[in-house]
């Protein structure tokens, strides 16, 4: 009997965390969606004088993040003071794996060092 408790034990908590991880992903991907939808949402009123194209804009102002924290901007007003690299934007900066020519866009008046 007791080992019919433990494979129940062990079934449930299976379920868990099936569930939690089926709950996790559904949350990303309705993150990656309200992304997607900001992304072509034009601006208007006060976002569109502080000159964002986009909702988007707002929030990833120039695409790319603290390496460390991707949920911090890089570069603005609000960037991440924790001292980590830059790194492209993982939602709104990814360039297309299919294509070898397609880079991240870089951030706005970057200017590359040749020496």
């Amino acid at each position: 009997m007791s080992s019919l408790k433990n494979e129940d034990q062990e079934e449930l908590e299976a379920l868990g965390k099936a569930v939690r991880a089926f709950a996790r992903f559904e949350i990303k991907a309705l993150a990656r969606k309200m992304i997607y939808q900001l992304q072509r949402f034009p601006a208007s009123g006060l976002f569109e004088v502080r000159g964002f194209k986009t909702l988007w804009d707002a929030f990833c102002y120039s695409r790319w993040v603290c390496e460390r924290h991707l949920d911090r901007p890089f570069l603005s007003e609000r960037a991440c003071k924790c001292g980590g690299a830059g790194a492209p934007c993982p939602d709104c900066n990814r360039p297309d794996p299919a294509d070898p020519d397609d880079v991240p866009a870089m951030p706005r008046g970057f200017v590359p060092d040749l020496s």
